[in-house]
């Protein structure tokens, strides 16, 4: 419940990155803490709303130093961000094709050659990004957010994704 995430699916990602080029950096000279360690830091940052994410609370809760807590969510943004072409991409025609067949059985005729299903939301920010035009994130909803639109196939697998519009933004933007 801390971390958001099943115990199953928190194994498949250390699995997935502990192979990145980041978590084997001989730069340092102490070793590293291993991908779970910071995983579970990174994590536990994403799942905490409000000041309960901050660094000294991160710092106490896990034992680690003052620039740790950074560099564990670097190091973890890096590694699974690289597997976003495996993971996140268009269907080709075949598949198109065959998503589209399954929605117009599912809806029993009712949509025709859709492949993908759009909705937005926000992104609640802690804190208002350090930018001139940092008044424009400020939403209806949240004090600070970003705005993310996610198109998704009839299996709930992310297909595209646009991120990063300010709150203030409609999401048909």
């Amino acid at each position: 419940q801390k971390y958001r995430l099943h115990r199953e699916n928190f194994q498949y990602v250390v699995n997935m990155i502990s192979q990145h080029e980041v978590f084997h950096s001989a730069q340092t000279r102490r070793p590293q803490r291993p991908p779970s360690h910071q995983l579970m830091v990174f994590l536990h940052y994403l799942g905490t709303s409000g000041s309960g994410a901050n660094n000294p609370r991160l710092r106490n809760m896990f034992g680690i130093g003052r620039g740790t807590a950074e560099l564990y969510k670097r190091r973890c943004v890096t590694a699974i961000r690289s597997f976003k072409e495996r993971y996140i991409t268009w269907p080709d025609e075949r598949e198109k094709r065959d998503i589209s067949k399954r929605i117009f059985k599912s809806t029993n005729g009712c949509w025709m050659n859709c492949i993908g299903v759009a909705d937005g939301t926000l992104i609640p920010l802690t804190f208002a990004p350090q930018s001139s035009d940092a008044p424009d994130y400020h939403g209806r909803k949240h004090p600070y957010s970003l705005s993310v639109m996610i198109i998704n196939d009839d299996n709930k697998r992310i297909r595209m994704y646009h991120a990063g519009n300010p709150g203030c933004a409609h999401d048909s933007r």
